[in-house]
């Protein structure tokens, strides 16, 4: 499923016109991830898809090694399924970045020859100083807010850390009348789901991901993804 916001829904049907319109869940309004988060699930309860793994990504990424990527991903999905836990993916620092959150690996847990931890906490955007110390310490990740989990795992965690939030879930799960739900959505709360779930889970997992990552959030981001000429410029257009 893809989840735009209303006022740009259809730029995304433009730019992917090979998925089927009903795996658009569009947002009438911005009310936050937490609140897409539960749109998707409401939308996987109705199709009682409850045993398999979900996966949270976002879009302003850009990922280049897809072998990498999938094979992460299928560890973490089949982790979920099995350990009936929250999965988080992070990806090993290249530089002490200020510009991302992080996650503390806590100790490591009997998984064949694949890495996984459990994770012992998150950490905000670090000033430089904090950030040069998780570079060389080796014990922390960046957070790339990539979660997956079965519907199962996730209603419980959902009803036990967030209650807002699962009576926000039970709300657009007790209607299909479009209307309706459009009304119960424009009164949820705006917030990220770090805050509302993703930090008060006690027991979650996380792998580091085997695969390059660049989170697009700045023009120094943007440039250093984008083809440019021998002299290190990007040019667009014909001037």
């Amino acid at each position: 499923f893809i989840i735009p916001e209303k006022s740009h829904a259809r730029h995304v049907y433009s730019q992917l016109p090979e998925v089927p319109r009903k795996y658009f869940l569009v947002e009438p309004a911005r009310r936050g991830t937490a609140s897409c988060f539960i749109l998707a699930l409401s939308e996987i309860k109705r199709r009682k898809w409850n045993r398999e793994a979900i996966m949270f990504l976002w879009a302003d990424h850009l990922i280049q090694d897809r072998k990498g990527f999938a094979a992460t991903a299928n560890q973490a999905a089949k982790l979920a399924e099995t350990k009936e836990q929250l999965v988080f993916t992070g990806v090993e620092p290249t530089y002490p970045s200020t510009g991302f959150g992080y996650m503390q690996k806590g100790k490591a847990v009997k998984n064949g020859k694949k890495q996984v931890y459990a994770l012992k906490q998150f950490v905000e955007k670090p000033d430089r100083k904090t950030a040069e110390h998780y570079f060389k310490s080796k014990q922390y990740l960046w957070n790339t807010g990539y979660l997956t989990g079965t519907l199962e795992t996730f209603e419980r965690e959902l009803q036990e850390h967030s209650p807002r939030l699962w009576n926000d879930y039970l709300a657009l799960v007790a209607t299909m009348n479009p209307l309706k739900r459009r009304r119960i959505y424009m009164n949820f709360i705006s917030e990220p789901i770090d805050t509302a779930l993703s930090e008060h889970i006690p027991d979650a997992l996380v792998v580091p991901g085997t695969f390059d990552w660049v989170d697009v959030g700045s023009f120094q981001d943007l440039h250093k993804v984008s083809l440019q000429d021998e002299d290190g410029n990007y040019v667009s257009g014909e001037n």
